[in-house]
């Protein structure tokens, strides 16, 4: 265990220690996505393509303008490397708000350990942040042509993953550099983190609790009449739990703290398969009242010879037992 901590002091003082510049990384209300779409080390592990597809709604059919979201991710292993490649595109909107961001990311592992292994990933990327002035000016008096609020920013991301095959945790960062970046000083940049743990009670049972943090320090805007009033969106806590039956039947539930409790359901249809759906139960105030639903599929292209658990680079025989507890 004292490997463990130090692994995680290693985290916090990798990412705490970094300082960047100002950002304005967009985060919705009741926003937890998968890590393949947040960690570009989270993949690593894998010795094999991947595509992830994502689609969430939240407070669908009682408010105009409700967030929505569309992502997807590849990730593509080096053959014989143990380096994997991936990419990411995300398409968000909100009210007036429409945010579409792509990045392209490169990863890798070490061993670390008798069964330890932490993996270290690096991401570049451009985003795209609108606004449709024209919808606003029908709900307000303010005049469109004041809010000039449109940019594209470059972006970086990094992230770390460690894992055994009883615990796990993940740390990572999306910093965007933006024309004001010299005005607003130094910031220290915020940060996506999970960590957990998986017990096997026996052979068809799987119990994984869960916590996630997240924060940016965003700035939300909020038109009232003839303001614009400025805020910092809060940080996200959620702590869940998952149950894996049979190796093909996952059911979880999780708790926001202050917004919704979730559940969720993720069916294992084939070792190259998976379909999930998530509803969310809005419990905070105002429009977090408002339940969500969310989409999941999973499509993993595996080699047969992975099947066998046999490969030339010998790295097939130690993944298979991380995929089982991590990926599946």
């Amino acid at each position: 265990m004292g490997a463990k901590k130090t692994y995680i002091l290693l985290f916090l003082f990798l990412f705490c220690g970094l300082r960047s510049f100002a950002q304005d990384v967009l985060m919705q209300t009741q926003n937890i996505m998968r890590q393949e779409f947040l960690n570009p080390a989270y993949s690593s592990f894998k010795d094999f393509t991947s595509i992830n597809l994502m689609s969430r709604y939240q407070w669908l059919n009682n408010l105009d303008g409700a967030p929505k979201t569309y992502a997807a991710n590849v990730y593509i292993p080096v053959k014989l490397s143990g380096f994997g490649l991936g990419f990411t595109a995300i398409s968000q909107s909100i009210g007036l708000r429409q945010k579409m961001s792509f990045t392209s990311s490169f990863s890798h592992n070490v061993r670390v350990g008798l069964s330890d292994y932490l993996a270290l990933g690096y991401g570049f990327g451009l985003q795209n942040v609108s606004y449709d002035m024209n919808r606003l000016a029908t709900h307000t008096d303010i005049d469109p042509g004041t809010l000039n609020l449109n940019a594209t920013n470059f972006s970086v991301c990094t992230g770390l993953f460690f894992y055994d095959p009883a615990f796990f945790v993940g740390l990572s960062t999306n910093v965007l550099f933006n024309k004001d970046s010299f005005d607003s000083g130094w910031l220290v940049p915020g940060f996506d983190f999970t960590t957990g743990f998986m017990v096997h009670v026996n052979r068809s049972l799987l119990f994984r609790p869960e916590v996630v943090l997240k924060y940016y320090p965003t700035k939300m805007y909020v038109v009232d009449g003839t303001q614009k009033n400025e805020s910092m969106v809060p940080p996200i806590l959620d702590v869940g739990v998952s149950f894996l039956l049979g190796e093909r039947l996952w059911l979880g539930t999780s708790h926001r703290l202050g917004e919704a409790q979730t559940f969720s359901v993720d069916v294992v249809v084939s070792e190259t398969f998976r379909f999930g759906y998530s509803y969310e139960l809005g419990l905070g105030n105002n429009v977090n009242q408002i339940s969500s639903h969310g989409i999941r599929l999973t499509w993993n292209i595996i080699p047969q010879r992975a099947f066998r658990g046999y490969d030339r680079s010998g790295r097939y025989n130690m993944k298979a037992m991380m995929g089982t507890n991590l990926y599946r």
